[in-house]
């Protein structure tokens, strides 16, 4: 089952909000032994992901009115509390330009975002051994404007193909599987 005509209805900002602060969680999880670990993100370890998960929030926060950008995001233990810190501020701004309806909200759709957090934040969980709770309205909702918005001539070189799952996979594994993740993945040992 796919969640195109599932019904879930268009994402909103209290799927973002909710997912932002699982996002902020799995950061605040992450230890100082982890930014070397790999992710099921092909060619990104966990420093890279978190760049990335950085770089991108700050982007979706200025195009919706943040005016000063921070930097940094790994605190003198090595933790992730710097970056989970950050995403707490930027998820405020990103949150209130969806739900105040600004220019920059209108440019990018909600269901981009909320299936781009969903989706690095399961593989940060994922590569750091985190669990992950997530609202299964976020997932299937995500998972309806992923389907949309993912064909296999829209991919691009940012999606790989869709990967199949196992009969019986949750919703969170079809929108990782979706996204071009394979749900069953695990760090090497």
């Amino acid at each position: 089952m796919t969640a195109q005509g599932s019904g879930a209805g268009a994402p909103t900002t209290d799927d973002l909000e909710a997912v932002l602060a699982q996002t902020c969680s799995v950061l605040e999880g992450v230890g100082a032994e982890d930014w070397d670990r790999p992710t099921p993100c092909t060619g990104w370890d966990v420093s890279q992901l978190v760049d990335h998960l950085m770089t991108w929030s700050r982007t979706y926060a200025e195009r919706v009115g943040l005016s000063e950008p921070g930097s940094g995001h790994r605190s003198d233990d090595g933790t992730g509390r710097p970056a989970a810190q950050q995403l707490e501020d930027l998820s405020a701004v990103i949150v209130t330009g969806y739900r105040s309806d600004s220019d920059g909200s209108r440019e990018l759709p909600l269901g981009i975002l909320l299936m781009d957090y969903l989706g690095h934040t399961w593989d940060l969980a994922v590569a750091t051994g985190q669990e992950l709770r997530v609202p299964d309205t976020a997932v299937l909702r995500a998972m309806e404007a992923g389907s949309t918005m993912l064909t296999p001539e829209t991919r691009g070189e940012s999606f790989a193909p869709e990967v199949p799952v196992a009969p019986g996979a949750t919703d969170l594994e079809r929108l990782v599987a979706l996204l071009g993740r394979d749900p069953r993945w695990t760090p090497r040992t």
